[in-house]
């Protein structure tokens, strides 16, 4: 695989990866909230969590690229740039749901793809 491959599959598939990790945030905090709250710990050990943790942290420099081939798509195919504000999405548990969900809602409005 060269670069060029690499580079064409991030530009076809980045709304994809960008959406993985917003679902992902999403749950991982949903597990974490259930975790404290209920007497989740008791069945699921907190490894479980805390290596799901971990995995999203990994995760994050992929969603910074993505979104970096992501903008380029949104450039080149319609007349939206997105700003560079949007790399705060790679910001864990700050705002980023909020502003990725903005992007989704813009993005959408403006190519209509997701």
């Amino acid at each position: 695989m060269t670069a060029s491959d690499i580079s064409r599959w991030f530009s076809e598939n980045a709304w994809r990866i960008l959406a993985v990790h917003f679902v992902g945030e999403v749950a991982l905090v949903a597990f974490v909230s259930l975790y404290l709250d209920t007497g989740l710990s008791t069945v699921v050990p907190l490894s479980v969590y805390r290596w799901s943790f971990y995995a999203f942290l990994g995760f994050l420099p992929v969603v910074a690229v993505a979104l970096h081939y992501d903008r380029e798509v949104c450039a080149a195919r319609g007349d939206w740039t997105p700003s560079t504000f949007y790399y705060l999405v790679t910001l864990p548990f700050v705002f980023n749901v909020p502003i990725a969900a903005l992007y989704f809602y813009r993005r959408h409005k403006r190519l209509g793809v997701p």
